[in-house]
């Protein structure tokens, strides 16, 4: 009744066979099976004919327990067997993973020693597997090449490329050890004199040559070498060397370099500077012995030792250049000109000046000329100062021709000078732009200049000389020339060192060489002029012997000019 199954008849019981016919349990699930007990059956119903069907139905019920039962016992078998399965999966992953982690941990630290440097640290490994192995070996591989790359970068970071001798950078490295460590040395620099000329006149590939041999040969000397730059070299033993075996050191360095082409000879300076008496420290060292080799470029002498005086002219140098730069960039009353008067033995009247430049240095006091010149060519700007003595004697001729004076002053000119065409040039210019001419100015170069490099002088000297300046030699019997030498120069003067003339009272050598000299240039009809007059007995003997000029203090001390025009104006030596 409404519509609920009554149970006629089953082998059941009334109430199970109720749950059977009300679960109506067709087909089963994998959780009805697992979780769902309560109605262990499986029915089907069967079909009866239709006038049967309204009233009553036929259900078979089979029960399927014993099958649930073993079921669920095999679900329990594959669930354990998929448990040990696992298991046994996890713990061969396990040593499997340990078989690897192992060697790659080895190789991580490994890889982190190589990484800080450390190429001494072994790289250990206990796997079995072939690839692991493999990376293994890889791994040592480049590890032994990166060590062996990097102690080639290092060799030569360390290394002269040319020599194969130590540079600048590991040696000072070495010496700075040594002196820590509380050592001696004598430091030796071994320089090449001149060694630009050598690279200009043989070329740079036979240049390289000869410092390679030089390096060679130092290399046969038990100690450690090392190339600073260009021609400078520097070495130190374990013990010092004895002045005779610096000198058998020197001898044997200074051989000839030869070549299948030419043989070259070679100078070498060296210079010395004891550790730690004299530097203790590398960067002292190497500075005091730039400081001797700056001396030794001045001089002739093939070894110096550094002394604390050697230092104290090479810092008044400093100053000298730093001071004199300073005063040339700036308007300033420390740079002067003085003219001291030239007179004609004949007439015995003024008939030139020579312009003179002081330097009363607020800081460093009177400083000599001979001295700031050439630390003025050594460093490179005697162009300057030789463009403000042109300009300020333009100047003084100017104010020389506003008091009716016309003398022809002289300006000295230094190698440097010489070789400079623009200068040249600018002073022809700065003569047109106050209209002057070559004429009113007689230009003195020193004997020395000329030898220093001829071809360049000889060609500027004769643009000088077409141009109409007046060219005289100054300083003549000091340098390497000769007269047969000089007759074919465009100069048409020549002025006698005071050296010669200072004495000449009193001094028959200095007679003998002026006589000769003067003897000499009238057959090449050259003026002479002879400086350092001091005594009118020098004076009657110059004019004796045919002297055209004489210069000196017995006639007068150079003048500013001002006091040069009080001094013309007062005396016998000048007519109006």
């Amino acid at each position: 009744m409404n519509g609920a199954h009554v149970v006629l008849h089953s082998s059941l019981s009334y109430i199970q066979a109720q749950r059977v016919i009300n679960a109506d349990q067709q087909t089963l699930n994998w959780f009805d099976v697992t979780f769902s007990r309560d109605t262990p059956y499986l029915t089907r119903d069967i079909k009866l004919p239709d006038t049967l069907s309204n009233e009553v139905s036929i259900t078979l019920a089979v029960d399927v327990s014993t099958h649930f039962d073993n079921f669920t016992q095999l679900q329990f078998s594959i669930l354990g067997i998929s448990l040990l399965a696992i298991a046994g999966s996890m713990l061969l992953s396990m040593f499997m993973a340990s078989r690897v982690n192992k060697p790659v941990a080895s190789l991580v630290t490994a890889a982190n020693h190589l990484a800080d440097g450390n190429y001494e640290q072994c790289v250990q490994t206990s796997g079995h597997l072939q690839e692991i192995n493999e990376l293994s070996d890889a791994f040592v591989r480049m590890k032994d090449s990166i060590q062996s790359r990097e102690q080639r970068i290092l060799m030569q970071s360390r290394l002269d490329m040319l020599t194969r001798l130590y540079n600048r950078s590991y040696m000072e490295e070495l010496i700075q050890q040594r002196l820590d460590a509380g050592e001696s040395l004598q430091v030796i620099g071994i320089n090449i004199r001149d060694f630009r000329t050598i690279n200009d006149l043989y070329g740079y590939s036979n240049g390289d040559t000869c410092i390679i041999s030089i390096a060679e040969r130092i290399k046969r000397w038990r100690g450690t070498a090392a190339r600073l730059s260009g021609g400078e070299l520097v070495w130190f033993a374990n013990e010092p060397l004895t002045d005779e075996q610096l000198e058998t050191f020197h001898t044997i360095l200074e051989q000839p370099v030869a070549t299948q082409q030419l043989v070259m000879p070679i100078k070498l300076v060296f210079t010395v500077v004891n550790c730690p008496a004299d530097a203790d420290n590398a960067q002292d060292l190497f500075r005091r012995m730039n400081i001797l080799l700056d001396e030794a470029e001045m001089g002739a002498n093939w070894l110096l030792q550094f002394s604390s005086e050697i230092e104290q002219r090479y810092l008044r140098r400093l100053s000298i250049i730093t001071e004199l730069k300073e005063v040339l960039q700036s308007e300033q009353d420390e740079l002067s000109l003085v003219y001291q008067p030239k007179i004609s033995l004949k007439t015995r009247q003024v008939n030139g000046l020579e312009a003179l430049i002081r330097w009363n240095s607020q800081r460093l006091g009177f400083i000599p000329p001979d001295e700031f010149i050439e630390i003025a060519e050594q460093a490179g700007f005697i162009e300057q100062v030789t463009d403000w003595v042109l300009n300020r004697v333009v100047a003084d001729i100017l104010i020389l021709r506003a008091h009716q004076i016309h003398i022809k002053p002289a300006v000295n000119l230094s190698t440097q000078d010489i070789q400079n065409r623009p200068l040249l040039e600018r002073l022809i210019a700065l003569l047109d732009a106050n209209e002057l001419s070559a004429d009113n100015i007689t230009l003195e170069i020193t004997e020395s200049d000329l030898v220093a490099d001829a071809k360049i002088a000889i060609a500027n000297l004769q643009f000088l000389q077409d141009k109409g300046f007046s060219i005289a030699i100054d300083d003549f019997g000091t340098g390497y020339s000769s007269l047969a030498y000089l007759k074919n120069l465009p100069v048409s003067a020549i002025k006698i060192d005071k050296a010669f003339v200072l004495n000449l009272s009193t001094d028959t050598e200095d007679q003998q060489i002026v006589h000769t000299v003067l003897s000499l240039s009238n057959i090449f009809d050259l003026e002479v002029v002879a400086e350092g007059v001091e005594d009118a007995n020098a004076m009657e003997i110059l004019a004796e012997w045919g002297c055209d000029t004489a210069q000196g203090y017995y006639i007068s001390r150079p003048l500013p000019l001002g006091g040069l025009i009080d001094w013309l104006a007062s005396s016998d030596y000048y007519q109006h």
